[in-house]
C-alpha cells in the first residue's frame, strides 16, 4: 500500500478496493470505491466534499503518487492567507529601519566633499553594481563608477560645492551641485563650470547606494547619449580670452543655457537711475565716476561685471538702474 500526505491523510488499497480517507479536525468521512487493481490505471480523480469543505480534485502522478490539483474552501484559503503574511514578513525584512534615510543624507553631507580628492568616496557604502549615468557617460559597475572619478579628477582637477541634499522618494535622495573643472592639459587650459542635481538610489535589501543619475541644469536632453550634453562640454573647451579686468568673488549655484544664478561677496557699486536701459548714454555716466568724475578726482580700474535692475521689461524698462562694480580698494564709506 502506498500513501501520500497532503494536509490530510490519503490511504489507497492497490488489490481489490479503493479507499480514500480524509480526515478533517471536526469531521471524518470515508469514500469507498470498490474495483480491481487493472481499474485503478484509468482512474484520474474524484471529487469529494466532507462536511463544510471541499476537498477538489486528486489524481495519481508518477509511481502512485497523489497530487492535488486545486481546492477551495477552508484549507485553500488558510493557505493562501498564510502565504500572504509570508509575503508581507518579506517585504518587512527589504525595509530599511525607520531613520536609516535620514543617516543617509548625513552621510551624503560628509562623504561628497570628498568625491574628488586623495580620500575619495566611502565605497563600502555602495553596491557592486552601481547604475552611473550623466548625459555623456554611464557605467554599470562600482568599479567603472570609481574609474570615472579617477579619470575626471585626473584630466580635470574639478573643485565640486554641494548645495544641498534632501530625500526626495522613499529610496531616493537627490544633491544640488557646482562643479568646476579645469582642462589644464592643453594650452588655454579652459574652464568647464556645470551645475545640476544628482539623483541618488538605495537599494532597500542591501541599504547601499545603486545608482547615481546626474542632470545638467545647462540642457534640455539629460538621457545617454545627449547630443546636447556634448555640444555644450565642447563649446565650452572652447578658446576664449577673458578680459584682464578685476572681477568680484562669486559661487554660481545654477547655470542654465542663457543665463547664470549667482551669489556675490559684498561689493561696493555706483548706481545711476534711467528711464530705459538700452543706448550707451546711461554707461558712460556711471563710468564717468570711475574714470575721474568723483569727488576726489580719482581714476580707477574698470571692472567687470555690469548691473542692471528693471522693474519692468527689458530692454526699454523704465525705472531701471545701471550699476558698475567699484575696485576693491575702494572703501564703502566712499
Amino acid at each position: 500500500m502506498a500513501a501520500h500526505s497532503l494536509s490530510r491523510t490519503f490511504a489507497v488499497a492497490t488489490r481489490t478496493s479503493c479507499l480514500f480517507a480524509l480526515e478533517t479536525e471536526c469531521t471524518r468521512s470515508q469514500l469507498l470505491l470498490g474495483a480491481r487493481a487493472s481499474q485503478l490505471r484509468g482512474f484520474r480523480g474524484v471529487s469529494a466534499r466532507g462536511k463544510g469543505e471541499s476537498l477538489g480534485k486528486v489524481e495519481f502522478g508518477r509511481g502512485g503518487m497523489l497530487r492535488r490539483r486545486g481546492s477551495g474552501g477552508g484549507d485553500g484559503k488558510r493557505g493562501a492567507a498564510q502565504a500572504e503574511s509570508s509575503t508581507l514578513e518579506k517585504e518587512k525584512k527589504k525595509g530599511l529601519p525607520e531613520g536609516y534615510m535620514e543617516e543617509m543624507q548625513q552621510f551624503l553631507w560628509k562623504d561628497l566633499v570628498h568625491l574628488f580628492d586623495e580620500q575619495g568616496i566611502d565605497k563600502s557604502m555602495y553596491d557592486d553594481k552601481v547604475e552611473f549615468r550623466d548625459p555623456i557617460t554611464k557605467y554599470d559597475s562600482l568599479n567603472g563608477y570609481l574609474i570615472n572619478i579617477t579619470v575626471l579628477r585626473t584630466v580635470f582637477r574639478p573643485i565640486f560645492e554641494l548645495h544641498s541634499v534632501k530625500q526626495t522618494g522613499p529610496y531616493e535622495i537627490t544633491t544640488r551641485w557646482t562643479m568646476t573643472m579645469n582642462f589644464w592639459i592643453v594650452l588655454w587650459q579652459p574652464q568647464l563650470l556645470f551645475t545640476g542635481v544628482s539623483i541618488m538610489r538605495v537599494n532597500p535589501e542591501t541599504g547601499k547606494f545603486n545608482a547615481h543619475i546626474d542632470r545638467w541644469d545647462s540642457i534640455e536632453n539629460n538621457e545617454y547619449f545627449s547630443f546636447e550634453g556634448a555640444k555644450d562640454v565642447i563649446r565650452q573647451m572652447q578658446y576664449f580670452k577673458q578680459p584682464d579686468l578685476e572681477t568680484p568673488e562669486y559661487k554660481v549655484w545654477k547655470r542654465t543655457a542663457v543665463y547664470q544664478v549667482r551669489e556675490y561677496e559684498p561689493v561696493v557699486m555706483v548706481e545711476t537711475d534711467c528711464d530705459s536701459i538700452a543706448g550707451s548714454n546711461n554707461f558712460n555716466t556711471v563710468a564717468g565716476y570711475i574714470f575721474g568724475k568723483n569727488e576726489k578726482g580719482e581714476k580707477m580700474k574698470m571692472t567687470t561685471p555690469v548691473f542692471t535692475e528693471t522693474t519692468g521689461s527689458a530692454p526699454s524698462a523704465s525705472g531701471a538702474k545701471l550699476q558698475i562694480v567699484l575696485p576693491s580698494s575702494c572703501k564703502s564709506s566712499e
